[in-house]
């Protein structure tokens, strides 16, 4: 399938009843070109006949999760806390759920999100980028009279993080009730990816009904604590050290958590150790060291780690792969002034 037969595919699904000349308009190409993909897609298994009736291909991936804009304040050496400094500040789409979804749509996948948006220009511009990157957004709920997520952080000349304030309150109006309401993705989804944005009855409803599928991004040390229950259920976790230690309530070193969470259950336990790389469970505990970098921006890098993996697990990878394939996937984000390195395709990790 080709990049654009993708996007128009995912305007499909948001609207099975879109007309071509609606199609032609969005996507700024003629519409007898939107024919010839749709033509295309028909003829490849992806469109059953009239009415635009979407094949299953049991390929899709389900990202539950935040998404909103970052707002990113960037100090010069010389600065002074409890005064205005210099610097810059730029604004880019951000949110655990969505950077992962959209490194995996980057790397080919089929790939839906479902979070939860405010009715207003953040929401719009999170939308309507997210469908111009292929991200199938069918599953996204958007609310009146509420705001879109906003994180805004305070980094130093080389990126590192001072401070942040996230404003995610709106990820609360995805319920249990959405999730049945969309059973029939969710069953046929090969991966369904969450954070610890969602509610605990969320992560709970996901543990108990998906967790052999479930691969969980923890956050931060607060938001860790929602899988702790269900360690015996999730499929993949990718806690930082910190975040492991909360998660298994004891204060352990790398390679002893990694052993620890997955006689706890967890299959394949993944716990990110920054410029030292991973801890991960295959036979035993095992560590392998991250990929020479010149670090850019240390924003999504976790996101960008866990997209590989998923990415090795939809490929049928073996372990060391799969683990390699994260490595790569953090490296290029760490290359990127962005949360999401937009230069990324899928032959970068095969």
């Amino acid at each position: 399938m080709t990049d654009r037969e993708r996007e128009l595919l995912n305007y499909i699904k948001e609207d099975p009843m879109i007309s071509q000349s609606e199609l032609a308009k969005r996507m700024k190409i003629t519409r007898s070109s939107v024919s010839v993909h749709i033509s295309n897609l028909m003829k490849k298994g992806y469109i059953k006949g009239k009415g635009y009736v979407v094949s299953e291909s049991g390929d899709d991936i389900v990202v539950i999760g935040g998404a909103n804009m970052d707002i990113t304040g960037i100090l010069t050496d010389q600065h002074h806390l409890g005064d205005s400094n210099p610097g810059k500040i730029t604004m880019s789409l951000g949110g655990v759920g969505r950077n992962i979804a959209e490194n995996l749509a980057h790397l080919g996948m089929n790939v839906y999100l479902m979070t939860a948006l405010g009715d207003d220009v953040y929401g719009h511009e999170i939308h309507e980028k997210s469908v111009a990157s292929n991200i199938n957004m069918s599953m996204t709920k958007i609310f009146g009279n509420q705001r879109t997520s906003v994180y805004m952080q305070l980094v130093d000349s080389k990126g590192n993080l001072n401070l942040a304030v996230s404003d995610m309150e709106i990820t609360d109006f995805i319920t249990v009730e959405d999730l049945i309401e969309q059973e029939k993705i969710l069953n046929r989804a090969k991966v369904i990816v969450t954070d610890g944005n969602m509610s605990s009855e969320v992560i709970e409803y996901l543990s108990e009904n998906y967790g052999y599928k479930l691969f969980f991004e923890p956050v931060s040390i607060t938001k860790a604590v929602k899988i702790k229950p269900y360690l015996n259920q999730v499929y993949c976790i990718t806690p930082n050290i910190a975040e492991a230690r909360v998660i298994y309530g004891h204060d352990l070193e790398d390679e002893q958590l990694v052993d620890q969470l997955y006689r706890k259950g967890v299959k394949m336990p993944v716990i990110t150790l920054g410029e030292k790389g991973i801890a991960y469970y295959e036979d035993r505990s095992r560590k392998k060291d991250a990929l020479p970098v010149e670090i850019l921006n240390v924003t999504g890098a976790g996101d960008a780690l866990m997209s590989g993996l998923v990415y090795g697990f939809m490929k049928n990878h073996t372990i060391e792969t799969t683990m390699e394939c994260g490595l790569k996937m953090a490296k290029l984000a760490l290359e990127s002034h962005q949360a999401v390195n937009r230069s990324i395709r899928q032959t970068e990790l095969d």
